[in-house]
């Protein structure tokens, strides 16, 4: 007799789904070398439909609000896949961050109506900087009585139709929703090609019905989307690490000089299994990571930890992998200058290494940020 499965079967199974599915729909639409032409909107506004049709949008967001209702867990596998290929999409900003803080917000018009433009894909929503910056870099605004009015603000974010926006009255967080024809904004390009815009946020009036949460809440909105947003950068930055070592080893495996293939030569061999390590190192830290995030861990050591291991880990193997490829790594038609700069860039995503480093120093005995 066959015994029944168990929630670890289970598990294992929507894993195996997720991963195939989502390697099936990149084989079908996707291609690394995407990078090198994205578009003046940072993504594709069909693509990200098809994602949003194929559920991968509302994964987190909680049934009540159109979601599907499930944990981190269940992005892990699609993670993984789309940092392999470098997919441009901002499936972490405008997917899973704002997945997090829409779960918390107070039911209320606003935040229905961006849940189900962000699970429908109608609209790209997206939070505007990193929701708790220093005080010389915070927006302040004011009471109206009607709403808030910003003062004055400048914050990069993801390209997105519209932002929630931290703003501060009385030392106090405040998190509102602005639509982009609301604000100016400056389109940058980053180090991996994706875009961001700069906003600029001046004498904006926002609506009672567009305050999403204030004070406390927002606060622990804004902690929780953030410890979210870098759990998942570091599974990003370990998948592509993955995929660029794997490519470099295939190259050393083809390419011959001297008579013989590169993978021959010892002392290369031997920076490859460094890699390796580190590689694998940084994937143990990131699932250490995920372990604490889903026991509800406020801002873990594991957390810390783990972006620094994967931006350490993915930054030495683009350098390694551009450098194993000869001259070719150097010119603009090698894909693995695509990996390198695109670690540059998510290392830099949720805070750097160092500042983690020294987020780490900080810690209590019981693993979690001092006072």
């Amino acid at each position: 007799m066959t015994p029944p499965p168990t929630p670890a079967d289970d598990k294992e199974d929507i894993v195996r789904m997720m991963s195939d599915s989502a390697q099936g729909f990149l084989a079908r639409r996707h291609d690394v070398k995407r990078l090198r032409t994205i578009g003046p909107h940072g993504h594709d506004g069909a693509l990200w439909s098809e994602m949003a049709g194929l559920g991968w949008l509302g994964i987190m967001m909680p049934e009540e609000l159109g979601g599907s209702g499930m944990s981190f867990e269940a992005m892990v596998p699609l993670l993984t896949a789309f940092g392999r290929v470098l997919l441009p999409e901002p499936v972490i900003h405008s997917a899973i961050v704002p997945s997090v803080i829409l779960a918390g917000v107070a039911a209320g018009p606003a935040r229905d109506r961006l849940a189900h433009d962000l699970v429908s894909g109608d609209r790209v929503i997206a939070l505007a900087g990193d929701g708790l910056e220093t005080v010389e870099m915070r927006t302040e605004a004011e009471p109206t009585g009607a709403g808030v009015r910003i003062a004055n603000g400048r914050c990069l974010a993801a390209v997105a139709d519209c932002h929630m926006v931290t703003c501060w009255i009385d030392g106090d967080p405040w998190l509102v929703a602005i639509d982009r024809a609301q604000c100016s904004s400056t389109v940058v390009r980053m180090a991996d090609g994706t875009l961001k815009a700069w906003l600029t946020l001046d004498g904006i009036e926002v609506p009672e019905d567009a305050i999403l949460a204030r004070g406390e809440t927002a606060h622990s909105l804004l902690r929780r989307a953030m410890e979210a947003g870098t759990l998942a950068s570091a599974i990003w930055l370990e998948s592509l690490a993955t995929e660029a070592l794997g490519r470099t080893v295939e190259h050393l495996r083809t390419r011959t000089q001297f008579g013989r293939t590169l993978s021959s030569f010892q002392a290369l061999r031997h920076r490859i299994v460094d890699l390796k390590i580190a590689s694998e190192l940084s994937r143990c830290s990131w699932q250490a990571a995920l372990a604490a995030y889903l026991d509800g861990r406020t801002m873990s050591a594991e957390l810390s930890a783990a972006k620094a291991s994967c931006s350490d880990s993915a930054l030495s193997v683009g350098r390694a992998a551009i450098q194993m490829h000869g001259a070719l790594g150097y010119t603009e038609e090698c894909d693995v200058g695509l990996y390198f700069k695109s670690a540059l860039r998510w290392s830099s995503e949720f805070g750097t290494a160092d500042e983690h480093r020294r987020r780490l120093m900080t810690f209590s005995e019981e693993g979690t940020l001092a006072a």
